[in-house]
């Protein structure tokens, strides 16, 4: 097996770390495999709280999903700012984005679009 190590990606409410090549690619190529130990870490300054978390299987591509401790999210959802309301200024992101993933994709569909305004709309304030 090759040791090629991991990359990491880091955006908004996530951190993921994926072996660099598919089974197809490579069937060699540096898996999670029995009887053997990696290490995953990462430094938040936010206190743990649950939330999801997802482990995709190396073969199939299928992601289990679960939950554990992970870092609490400090803005309310919309607020994308961080300021502590839902306003004329998350809006303006959201319509900046829009038609783009990202932060402002808050329903997760690949896409900030309605469902997102509605969303951002309903917690207004």
């Amino acid at each position: 097996y090759n040791s090629i190590d991991w990359g990491v990606t880091v955006s908004p409410g996530r951190v993921k770390w994926k072996c660099t090549e598919t089974f197809v690619q490579n069937p060699n190529a540096n898996a999670l495999r029995w009887a053997t130990l990696y290490n995953f870490w990462f430094d938040a300054n936010f206190a743990p709280t649950n939330g999801p978390v997802a482990l995709g299987l190396f073969k199939t591509g299928v992601a289990i999903a679960g939950s554990a401790k992970v870092p609490a999210d400090p803005c309310k959802m919309c607020d994308f700012n961080c300021d502590g309301l839902v306003n004329g200024s998350d809006l303006a992101t959201l319509l900046d984005n829009w038609g783009q993933g990202g932060i402002t994709d808050i329903d997760r569909s690949g896409a900030t679009g309605g469902n997102d305004l509605g969303i951002l709309i309903a917690l207004w304030g």
